[in-house]
């Protein structure tokens, strides 16, 4: 029998054992957040030192997460994530022996920040891995195993995190991470990671001119602009929510400090709720009243814990903020796939993260101040007022986005059912899909027409939806192919970066899309190259001296 769609990733052991080693880990990063927390307020009864704490762990991300990408792709990645995991043991069994024995708060601080530094290369090593442990077809459902196993450790971690601080200490919560990490370390030792493939031709030239396009991409566009601001207005309101949740769980619902572990594997479990409808939603032909019915729902929640009493109404609460949070995160990230080339689309995103961990630390940086000046719940009232605001100035200004989505579904319906009924794309991601049939450019050949030269250098392809033509070469213009759409022609030169390898001429009149050949190629090496059915066919293609 057939395993389900999300488990079918599951059947490969080295995915199994790499993602036991993710679940492990990221079960412990909660789990040790919400220690850290508690341990820092009990240690200082301060907030300035919450928010110092949280500071050292999203500095380094903000300097150096380009470079631990660009580490993760030059040296041994499962060598790799095994040398951070076991530095991430010992910084923890560090912090654990400091709590234990009552040291100095700076101490700690340093080692938090020793942590965070051993850990910047596991996780791009990690994600740059899975295209060559899983088929091309199952990336999908590795993909969302991880993001399930994400939300669920965000639901046990903390949970976890609150009893061992509760029942024992958080030394001893720090004692059962630096466990997790050296179990990581297990597990990946046991998988056979791929090497990190050569960057041939990447040079130091040109990373400057390419940022600096990714910032244009993201600045150029209105559009893309106001879901942009979406997401790092709630990427800085969640720094204020690092620094408050501890305080509103001790000081206004009476569940002592280590309560925010509840508090916060309440935001997961509305997650995990919100994993459910965010697919079907990300296809809304109206973005513009749900991304502003969406960041309201993220502001409702914090604004809402000034004045409950009860810690079963701010579970509640809170989970409607998991909701809401992961939808748009799925919705704002859905819509620019579909707006951004392929080709850009790896920088902006990593632009957009480095940005949005930007956020999270002025969040972090101010969350003290609004604190001393109008107390924690008037500070909760305020930090919550900015989205509810961008909402109200999504609903009024933002009025192209709602006919963009809608033309956009509109327009590249035909192109997509063209592109899904072909094995041109066969296991590529819908949002892939939707991406390239927005590029497509309608093109017509007259009977008798030359549609690619063989010799002739390779820039896009032909998917054709009418026409007969026929496929040969120089060395046997006597052997001729006859095709039929719908089909394609022109992959073999872009995948293998070659010349074209035949002439293809119309038969008939023949009418379909061009596709710009940095827009296939972006689309194919999201699942870390072609589906085994285009190598297929090319194979087959090449076998009979055409395409």
């Amino acid at each position: 029998m057939r395993p389900p769609a999300l488990g079918r990733a599951l059947v490969h052991r080295d995915f199994r054992l790499l993602l036991g080693a993710f679940a492990t880990s990221r079960a412990g990063d909660f789990l040790y957040t919400i220690a850290l927390v508690v341990y820092v307020l009990e240690a200082t009864g301060s907030s300035v030192w919450v928010s110092a704490t949280v500071i050292v762990r999203v500095v380094p991300l903000v300097l150096g997460g380009s470079f631990a990408g660009l580490l993760a792709d030059r040296v041994d990645r499962r060598r790799l994530m095994v040398l951070s995991d076991l530095l991430r043991a010992l910084s923890m069994g560090a912090i654990a022996l400091v709590a234990a024995l009552d040291g100095p708060i700076v101490l700690v601080v340093v080692l938090v920040g020793v942590t965070t530094l051993a850990g910047m290369p596991y996780f791009p090593a990690f994600y740059a891995s899975l295209p060559r442990l899983v088929p091309e077809r199952e990336l999908a459902s590795a993909n969302s195993l991880i993001s399930t196993i994400e939300c669920l450790s965000l639901v046990v971690g903390p949970g976890i995190g609150g009893l061992l601080v509760a029942s024992a200490s958080p030394a001893w919560a720090f004692t059962v991470n630096a466990l997790t990490f050296v179990l990581s370390a297990v597990l990946v030792l046991r998988a056979k990671v791929p090497a990190a493939e050569d960057p041939e031709g990447d040079a130091d030239t040109g990373t400057l001119a390419g940022m600096r396009l990714g910032v244009q991409t993201l600045t150029g566009d209105r559009v893309l602009g106001a879901l942009v601001l979406s997401l790092l207005v709630l990427t800085f309101i969640y720094g204020f929510e690092l620094v408050y949740l501890v305080l509103v769980a001790r000081d206004l619902l009476g569940m002592g400090a280590s309560g925010v572990g509840y508090l916060d594997a309440a935001v997961g479990v509305g997650g995990l709720l919100g994993a459910v409808v965010a697919p079907r939603l990300a296809r809304s032909r109206r973005p513009r009243a749900l991304i502003a019915l969406i960041l309201t729902l993220n502001a409702a929640p914090m604004a809402a814990l000034a004045v409950v009493r009860s810690p079963v109404i701010a579970l509640l609460v809170l989970a409607v903020e998991g909701v809401a949070a992961l939808v748009l995160d799925v919705v704002v990230t859905t819509i620019m796939q579909r707006v951004v080339p392929g080709a850009r689309l790896a920088r902006v995103e990593g632009i957009l993260a480095s940005l949005s961990t930007a956020t999270l630390l002025l969040g972090s940086l101010l969350a003290p101040v609004l604190l001393g000046l109008v107390g924690l719940r008037g500070s909760l009232v305020l930090a919550s007022a900015l989205p509810a605001g961008l909402a109200l100035v999504m609903l009024a200004r933002v009025r192209g986005l709602d006919e963009a989505s809608a033309q956009r579904l509109d327009t590249s319906g035909p192109q997509i059912s063209l592109l899904t009924s072909l094995d041109l794309l066969a296991g590529a991601d819908p949002a892939s899909v939707e991406r390239i049939a927005s590029a497509m450019e309608p093109v017509t050949f007259p009977a008798g027409t030359v549609m690619l030269s063989e010799g002739a250098a390779a820039d896009h392809l032909l998917v054709l939806s009418a026409g007969s033509f026929v496929a040969y070469t120089a060395e046997h213009p006597e052997q001729q192919r006859q095709l039929t759409a719908p089909d394609y022609v022109g992959e073999i030169g872009l995948l293998q970066g070659r010349p074209r390898t035949a002439t293809v001429r119309a038969v008939t009149e023949v009418s379909g899309f061009r596709v710009p050949g940095e827009e296939f190629l972006a689309a194919v090496g999201i699942g870390g190259g072609p589906s085994r059915a285009l190598e297929s066919r090319v194979a087959e293609r090449l076998t009979g001296s055409f395409g």
